[in-house]
């Protein structure tokens, strides 16, 4: 099944811009870039940031062509440009809540019963809209007070022990640390 590419050369000049390659491919643009440094389609680099790459039309329908038959192998490998960032997934030991929660009381023993989104955010490196959206979605606990929320510290570590083990949020740098703290006391 050999599609016809006549169509590309009455609607395209006979150079074109690497704009216009990753058009014609149905690639991102960084795949388009990779093809070209590559060399797996060919082209002149005249080593400018703008309008690096001049492409003869001709070699892109050789390209697509050969795709289409399954003939090109230089391809970057699966995974090289996703479409959704790739999600860390850290692998540690289980953490007991109640661990977790002595330690929490321990390190926080001289900040206030009360907190406001950003006080609780600094504690563990999240910024004050994540914190929102704890109370918003209903996982933490809050007091409404004037445009903002109070925070009781205890409903803050409540929370956080029960999701300590909870791989599927990421967690911040400084919530790790507290893990692997907790984690080290055993």
């Amino acid at each position: 099944m050999n599609t016809d590419y006549s169509y590309l050369l009455a609607e395209y000049p006979a150079t074109i811009s690497m704009d216009q390659l990753y058009k014609i491919c149905h690639v991102s643009k960084r795949k388009a870039r990779w093809l070209l440094e590559h060399s797996v389609i060919p082209c002149e680099d005249n080593g400018n940031q703008t309008r690096r790459f001049t492409i003869n039309l001709a070699d892109v329908i050789i390209f697509l062509q050969n795709m289409e038959q399954g003939k090109v192998k230089n391809l970057p490998p699966p995974g090289s440009f996703p479409s959704k960032p790739s999600v860390k997934h850290i692998n540690y030991r289980k953490v007991t809540a109640k661990a977790f929660t002595a330690l929490l009381k321990k390190q926080w023993a001289d900040q206030p019963d009360m907190l406001l989104p950003e006080q609780a955010g600094k504690l563990l490196s999240y910024t004050r809209p994540t914190v929102h959206k704890w109370i918003r979605d209903g996982k933490l606990k809050a007091i409404p007070y004037n445009s903002t929320y109070l925070i009781p510290k205890e409903w803050l570590i409540k929370y956080l022990a029960a999701t300590v083990n909870d791989s599927r949020a990421s967690k911040s740098a400084k919530h790790m640390k507290l893990i692997s703290q907790c984690q080290k006391q055993k």
